[in-house]
């Protein structure tokens, strides 16, 4: 993905091309695309494509999807992509991302056992538990445990976390603590 943004830094427009060595992101300029000797020719590499690939490597299919579906239409095989629209890809993208780890912020509070949230309430009672039972030290040790699955699922890029597999992580670290 950085390759991809410093090309657009540099040129009007970003491409894949061969090198002679391997396959690059370069910058793209008016004059590189005119007739004339001396200007490269674009090697037909579908530019869009690696780049949406790139995009939900960084970030996730979901991500991906939104930002096609906001900037369509993109431009079609062996034409190179404006630096614009990565710029404006990468904002989306990091907009979304941003909202989406919010979400999960708020999703942790649902759940905090140092809070004694209403979630967590219940889910000690689905799992035989008085939540009144539960200690300082082991309601801190159940919210650091879920606070290392949010990371953990923000790493691989699964945000915002399911209620379900949130609930489910909480139950697993009650059962952990007792």
């Amino acid at each position: 993905m950085v390759r991809f943004e410093n090309a657009a830094r540099q040129g009007e427009a970003v491409c894949v091309e061969y090198d002679g060595s391997g396959w690059q992101v370069a910058p793209v300029n008016e004059g590189d695309l005119s007739v004339g000797a001396g200007v490269r020719e674009l090697s037909g590499a579908d530019t869009t494509s690696l780049f949406l690939q790139a995009l939900e490597k960084a970030y996730t299919q979901g991500i991906r999807d939104a930002v096609v579906k906001t900037l369509a239409p993109l431009p079609s095989s062996g034409q190179p992509l404006a630096s614009r629209v990565v710029h404006q890809a990468l904002e989306m993208a990091n907009s979304i991302k941003q909202s989406l780890a919010g979400v999960d912020f708020l999703t942790t509070l649902t759940y905090s056992a140092k809070l004694d949230s209403g979630l967590f309430q219940s889910v000690c009672r689905d799992e035989g538990v008085d939540p009144a039972t539960l200690g300082a030290a082991q309601r801190a040790q159940i919210d650091d445990s879920m606070a290392q699955q949010f990371a953990e699922a923000a790493r691989l890029g699964m945000i915002p976390v399911a209620q379900t597999s949130a609930r489910a992580w909480l139950a697993q670290a009650v059962r952990a603590v007792i």
